[in-house]
């Protein structure tokens, strides 16, 4: 036997960690300390019936958080101060006497801390607190209507397995339907609450490098963005981001281009979906060259860039590229936009252009000299190059040797302009791990990468890539892959986010679209995962009350069984009423009647041990009623 007492008081100590624990790494040291602190020595004072901190100090204390935290809010700090104060009203309830307002209370703190932590981070990790959350809660509230009745009441083993289909069924039904009901009610296009979401950290794409400024990036292996992508040439694997145009002393930066025609001519047209990690950043990458971008309002600029507001949320759009194409200026370009150098260059760099130049016969042979020159340098790709002199660029070339793709683009692209070829800077990536679970490419920050365009004979921009030409390139740009857990991983978090956290008012418009289109035989194919968890959502809900009036059912044929029974004893007998506290076993005895004594025992053998009539003792009970009352008939 368990008392119920000790019962509820498990539930409340675990459904406040487990309140408690995603919010754990967001919280200030006093909130961090008093609440692990409460959760201990709650439960040992529990035991001695005891409570350390009485009425009055409780109420002094929650004072006191709530005016200490209610000054620290502001418009950009609302949420810290609300987990924060959660918290320590989570603490003060363990640590004070519990009852049967207590308890309640315990559970809706718990739950609202739970859901403040949504605010700040919403991975697949707040399904796994959330289900036995609803679980615990269940359990304490039913619970909690025996506690009421009797506060000293116990539970034994059997009457406590009973009671745990109860603490099951209806939390399973009820995510059962909340996943029906996410598919399925209307959703709104920009989320009510993305005005609490946090900053999110920098992205690896800026419109300003210096040399050295993307050392960080690289090193960082946080997500930058994951797309939805048939397998790919890995030399295609170039993400277009931001195009660098103008130098303002040592910093390339992003400059309005002229107006410039441009198209895309040859290459394999590739369909891809976009989920950026969210940032500041502005840009949208796409795979080079891009053609089109679909799914969110955006600007295109003539040199392939496309940018639109800071992705302060999760979203996703779909990309439109053509891999291994060429990019054909139409009308030329403004050569004194893309010419622009610096007000001087080192004489060692001068005189290295001036060789080139002078054994080139055009463009490409002059380009082909350069990247020559490049390789003859035995320069090593490095991150910690560590440059910082005052001319990076004939610094990189004749002093260190030793840099990142910012240094060897920037000083390809400074000698092809000295040379008279324009050119510019692409920002982007480079690479990526591709997820066959998912069928996705997961791009990290650290493969953020510079590399640069030419205008060749004045008319196709050409992709170079400068830091192919170190000596250590194969190593610099091989990498390791994702092995198989860290591929689940990511693939769990992928579609978690795709199927969650991005689903929006257009992609619901398009899934009850696709699911219009299936319906019809003739074009019938398997059903994606949010088509078939929309489907199963809705004929759940259809189902559902054929599936209670089923259930109904079973317990409503004994109903009027018994009913039955009891109008048939009243008349057979003469029985002026039947009071409802009568049991049968006592009614059967009252009229003296062997077939009420048989029909008392079948239906009370089976009704009294919480199950329903077999098939076999319905049907008897039906004959032992044609028998009620018959001696007395033949006898009158």
């Amino acid at each position: 036997m368990v008392r119920l007492k000790t019962l509820l008081n498990l539930l409340a100590y675990g459904v406040s960690l487990l309140g408690f624990l995603p919010l754990a790494a967001h919280l200030d040291a006093p909130a961090l300390v008093a609440f692990p602190l409460a959760l201990v020595v709650g439960a040992v004072w529990d035991r001695r019936e005891e409570f350390p901190l009485k009425p009055g100090f409780a109420t002094l204390f929650t004072v006191a958080a709530f005016v200490f935290y209610a000054a620290q809010v502001s418009r950009d700090h609302l949420i810290e101060p609300a987990v924060n104060l959660l918290v320590l009203l989570l603490a003060v309830r363990l640590l004070s006497a519990k009852g049967g307002r207590e308890y309640p209370q315990i559970f809706t703190l718990s739950l609202f801390a739970l859901a403040a932590s949504s605010l700040l981070s919403l991975g697949i990790a707040y399904l796994f607190y959330l289900a036995p959350m609803i679980v615990g809660i269940t359990a304490g509230l039913v619970l909690l209507s025996f506690y009421k009745v009797d506060p000293e009441a116990v539970l034994e083993r059997r009457e406590l397995r009973r009671l745990s289909g109860v603490f099951f069924a209806l939390p399973a039904t009820s995510l059962l339907l909340m996943l029906a009901f996410f598919f399925i009610l209307p959703r709104t296009q920009q989320p009510l609450w993305n005005f609490l979401q946090p900053t999110a950290a920098a992205s690896g794409l800026s419109d300003r490098v210096i040399p050295g400024s993307l050392a960080g990036a690289l090193e960082e292996r946080r997500p930058a963005f994951r797309v939805q992508s048939p397998p790919l040439p890995p030399q295609e694997l170039y993400w277009r981001g931001v195009v660098l145009n103008h130098l303002d002393d040592r910093a390339w930066e992003r400059r309005t281009p002229p107006r410039e025609r441009t198209r895309v001519e040859g290459g394999e047209e590739v369909r891809q979906t976009f989920f950026p990690e969210p940032g500041p950043s502005q840009y949208l990458p796409l795979l080079d060259l891009p053609l089109e971008l679909t799914g969110v309002r955006h600007q295109r600029d003539g040199d392939l860039v496309f940018s639109g507001r800071p992705r302060e949320r999760r979203l996703s759009y779909e990309g439109v590229s053509l891999f291994g194409g060429r990019l054909v200026a139409e009308d030329g370009v403004d050569r004194e936009f893309y010419l622009q150098l610096p007000q001087q260059i080192s004489p060692r760099v001068e005189a290295a252009i001036s060789r080139i130049v002078s054994a080139a016969a055009g463009d490409r042979e002059t380009i082909a000299a350069l990247e020559d020159f490049f390789i003859e340098r035995r320069l090593t790709y490095s991150l910690d190059a560590g440059l910082h002199a005052e001319d990076p660029v004939d610094h990189f070339l004749f002093e260190s040797r030793r840099g990142y793709c910012e240094h060897f683009a920037t000083s390809f692209v400074l000698m092809l302009r000295r040379a008279g070829i324009p050119a510019r800077l692409v920002g982007g990536y480079y690479g990526g791990h591709y997820n066959a679970m998912g069928g996705y490419y997961l791009v990290n920050e650290s493969h953020a990468h510079l590399w640069v365009e030419a205008l060749v004979d004045g008319r196709e921009w050409v992709r170079l890539d400068p830091t192919t030409l170190s000596h250590n390139a194969a190593q610099a740009f091989g990498g390791s892959g994702l092995n198989w857990r860290r591929g689940l991983l990511d693939a769990v978090d992928h579609f978690w986010n795709r199927i969650v956290i991005t689903y929006d008012l257009q992609q619901q418009i398009e899934l009850f679209r696709k699911a219009g289109e299936r319906a019809a035989p003739e074009r019938w194919s398997a059903p994606s995962l949010p088509s078939a968890a929309a489907l199963a959502g809705v004929a759940l809900i259809v189902a559902l009350p054929f599936m209670l009036r089923g259930a109904g059912n079973l317990r409503g044929r004994e109903q009027r069984l018994l009913r039955r029974y009891l109008n048939l004893v009243r008349r057979r007998h003469k029985l002026a009423e039947i009071p409802p506290s009568m049991g049968l076993q006592e009614l059967a005895e009252q009229v003296d009647d062997p077939a009420c004594r048989r029909f008392a025992a079948i239906f009370g053998g089976a009704i009294y041990h919480d199950r329903p009539l077999s098939e076999e003792e319905f049907r008897e009970c039906r004959e032992v009623m044609k028998r009620v009352g018959r001696r007395g008939k033949d006898e009158g």
